[in-house]
């Protein structure tokens, strides 16, 4: 939003003194931030009003024109041109030597010199609209900007010609969401008066206007809670015609192209209060009727912009007695808009529910200026305020008209009143700081709030303007009261408090460093994904729609449904990553949702409990011959988190036949792995690769995972690690193998499988293993002789029992 420092002054006489970037930074700290601002007549320096006297043909070239141009006390000029719409007595935008300029709008300006065009000596420059700047009413393709001055402007600066000698202030929007008072320059103007002390000038709005008799105008709201208010005027006598200059400039500089006098008035009005009207042509309104209404679904309706636009019954249309001429809060229609015939006028200034106009502006991507403010939920009492203003502006600007009968106010708002009991020791307390109570009182007032001192406390009354959502409680006026009494004000000391233990979450700080460990030391990329899946990935791992929990108000009709397995996202991340790598290992931690009861109720004193939303470990790996390293990558998670845990045979669609497995804790289920289904794969466009998945629910690890730490001095004495290679019929378990082999000696420590190897060299149905068996001794050094007696009886125990040939 674009507000100009020439407006504001109307309201509040601002200080010489202060420049532009002190004041910008004022508003920045205590009202809204100042994105940029630029001073326009800076901008405009040694362009002035000029009138073309005299036009003759360059003797060098047939498109250029040899232009004596009176510039005032500077006398006559001779200026070289090549517009293509110069006329004699044309009063124009004539750049001397000095001047910043953009060649043909293009480009970073570049500063004007007296040249010689052609052969001959140019004293300046006429200048097309957009390159110096001016709005684009002003601009004629080809041409040069026709001021349509009077004499009297003749050698004038140009900014002060066209009311351009201003500082122009650009606010982000973002800023001013919970403030819907200052979308106008009125409601900026009213806290600049309460930070720097100064006496605000409000405006007094007329009452009395010429009037005539004539038919009677009705209101009729069909829907009370969407437009608690709406008040209408019917104004005769209009004569359309362009706007005076001064109000042009105030809108081309607000960002908003003048159209007429009538239009125009709604958009100053919309600019100075912040309260969007709309003007009806009152001939093209039927039976002089007024409903508003909620659509009936599939109703069509075109707006001003010629889009005919289909609508659903949460959308609010404006109709007369038979058909809609306006889409509530947003558009107008192309069947009642102002054209130059228009002779009589109705006027709408109305109050609408912020949330039902954002939904019809989002729904149908239409956003205009009357929608981002009415979405911010206006003062109902603004929309009186803004109808008395307009009727001035329109008796101003069109002398012959006349309000028929009165002005139609169908108000059904709230009238209760905000208040607050401020106590005076927790304002102190709170800012950090005491401020007396009468500087607490001035402050307060001179935002509007109406004050009663009952000493130990302030009852506070909050203004219409700020009651609509904005202030509510006593840490909203501490607020207040600091940011108008200046953060540089209050003195920055180290507060008194008492040091507790930080609470640790214990999962928070599991998860970071699960994550550390399976990144770093088992070399996995972490993935984030979101938690909406499409139906269509539902059905590629065989599931059942009704097995996912569907979301009311999705954000894509291919988002609809909230994922109960981290499968589909890891699989569709496989699928893109196998265009650039054959191999890969990816993992995800996040959250997933299933039907069933979880541990959060849906509210504090809920009976009901929301869908369980337990975080899971997912793991995938892209690769031929990866069961047993995703195999070892779980069970060294487990390891890691120190949880116990039991190899279980699984069952489940998603895998191969005899290629997964399952690990229990406590009796509970909490992983599962195994080789992806080719069926399934194919579907997410995988085929040239095998892929391994693996789930564990972490939030069950986190339940099971023992955190306390032991003390382990380092070894005294050296360890001695022997390897065994072997070959084994499929019928052999290694878990078996593993557990046999520790048993046969306190004196191995451990046993880790480093290699199995399968193919044709070694026979069907046999595989090759090979592991490592540590011993130590806590005691003493080991000798060769005692190791090798063991190893002897390793070796008979895998010959006899596991029926293993020794390699």
């Amino acid at each position: 939003m674009y507000i100009s420092k020439k407006w504001l002054g109307n309201y509040v006489e601002l200080p010489k003194e202060l420049d532009s970037q002190e004041l910008a930074e004022k508003i920045t700290t205590s009202i809204v931030e100042i994105d940029n601002f630029f001073d326009q007549e800076k901008e405009l320096e040694n362009i002035i009003v000029a009138k073309i006297i005299e036009i003759n043909n360059h003797p060098n070239a047939d498109k250029l024109k040899i232009c004596q141009v009176d510039s005032g006390n500077r006398g006559m000029l001779k200026i070289v041109c090549g517009g293509n719409n110069l006329k004699k007595g044309m009063i124009v935008a004539l750049a001397l030597p000095g001047a910043k300029v953009r060649w043909h709008g293009e480009g970073e300006p570049v500063i004007l010199e007296k040249a010689k065009i052609r052969g001959v000596e140019s004293d300046g420059m006429i200048c097309a609209a957009e390159e110096i700047g001016l709005a684009d009413s002003y601009s004629v393709e080809g041409g040069i900007a026709d001021l349509n001055l009077d004499d009297s402007y003749i050698g004038k600066n140009i900014a002060t010609a066209l009311h351009l000698d201003d500082v122009i202030f650009e606010i982000d929007n973002k800023s001013l969401t919970n403030r819907p008072d200052l979308w106008g320059h009125y409601g900026i103007a009213r806290e600049l008066s309460a930070l720097l002390d100064l006496r605000f000038k409000k405006l007094k709005f007329l009452e009395k206007f010429r009037k005539t008799k004539g038919d009677e105008f009705s209101i009729e709201i069909l829907d009370k809670e969407s437009c608690p208010r709406y008040l209408g005027v019917l104004i005769e006598n209009i004569e359309v015609s362009g706007s005076p200059q001064w109000i042009r400039a105030y809108l081309e500089k607000s960002g908003i192209r003048s159209i007429n006098n009538i239009v125009d008035i709604t958009n100053f009005v919309m600019l100075e209060l912040g309260q969007p009207l709309h003007a009806f042509d009152a001939k093209n309104l039927d039976d002089n009727k007024i409903i508003v209404r909620k659509a009936n679904k599939g109703e069509k309706f075109k707006t001003l912009d010629r889009e005919e636009r289909i609508l659903t019954q949460e959308d609010l249309l404006i109709c007369d007695a038979k058909k809609p001429v306006a889409l509530a809060g947003i558009m107008g229609g192309e069947n009642s808009e102002i054209t130059d015939s228009t002779k009589s006028i109705f006027i709408e200034s109305a109050n609408f529910k912020a949330s039902s106009i954002r939904k019809t502006s989002m729904r149908l991507g239409l956003r205009t200026d009357a929608s981002a403010r009415f979405e911010k939920s206006l003062d109902p009492e603004l929309a009186r305020c803004a109808i008395f203003r307009a009727i001035e502006l329109v008796e101003q600007l069109c002398v012959k008209s006349k309000v028929v009968n009165e002005i139609i106010d169908s108000d059904f708002s709230s009238k209760e009143k905000i208040i607050i009991n401020l106590n005076i020791k927790f304002l102190n307390d709170r800012i950090g700081c005491e401020i007396a109570v009468d500087k607490i009182i001035s402050i307060l007032n001179n935002l509007g709030f109406i004050i009663k001192n009952k000493k130990t406390y302030l009852e506070v009354t909050v203004p219409s303007h700020r009651a609509t959502g904005d202030i509510k409680i006593p840490e909203d006026l501490v607020e207040e009261i600091a940011r108008i009494y200046g953060y540089k004000n209050i003195v920055v000391k180290e507060p008194i408090i008492s040091l507790k233990p930080v609470y640790r979450d214990k999962s928070i700080q599991l998860e970071r460093n699960i994550k550390n460990f399976i990144s770093k030391d088992l070399g996995y990329c972490e993935i984030y994904n979101y938690s909406m899946i499409s139906e269509d990935e539902i059905n590629f791992v065989n599931g059942k729609t009704d097995n996912y929990i569907e979301i009311a108000n999705a954000v894509s009709k291919n988002l609809k449904y909230l994922r109960n397995s981290l499968n589909i996202s890891l699989l569709k991340n496989v699928s893109s990553n196998l265009r650039f790598y054959k191999e890969f290992k990816i993992f995800e931690i996040g959250r997933i949702f299933r039907k069933e009861n979880g541990e959060f109720r849906a509210n504090k004193n809920s009976k009901e409990f929301l869908p369980m939303q337990d975080k899971f470990l997912g793991f995938a790996i892209s690769g031929r011959d990866k069961f047993f390293e995703l195999k070892g990558d779980i069970e060294s998670a487990f390891s890691y988190l120190k949880v116990d845990f039991k190899e279980v045979p699984c069952n489940n669609d998603l895998f191969e036949n005899n290629k997964c497995l399952e690990y229990h804790s406590s009796g509970e289920l909490i992983a599962c792995f195994g080789e992806i289904k080719k069926q399934i794969l194919n579907n997410f466009d995988i085929d040239k690769s095998d892929v391994l998945f693996g789930e564990v629910n972490f939030s069950k690890l986190c339940k099971y995972s023992k955190d306390k730490r032991e003390y382990r001095e380092l070894p005294k004495f050296p360890k001695m690690t022997q390897d065994i290679s072997m070959l084994l019929d499929y019928s052999s378990n290694w878990k078996d193998i593993e557990k046999r082999i520790k048993s046969t000696s306190a004196l191995i420590e451990g046993v880790e499988l480093f290699d199995i190897y399968e193919g044709e060299k070694i026979g069907k149905g046999l595989r090759s293993i090979a592991f490592h068996v540590t011993f130590y001794d806590s005691t003493k050094t080991l000798v060769s002789e005692e190791i090798e007696k063991i190893m002897s009886e390793i070796r008979r125990i895998l010959v006899t029992e596991f029926k293993a040939k020794i390699r």
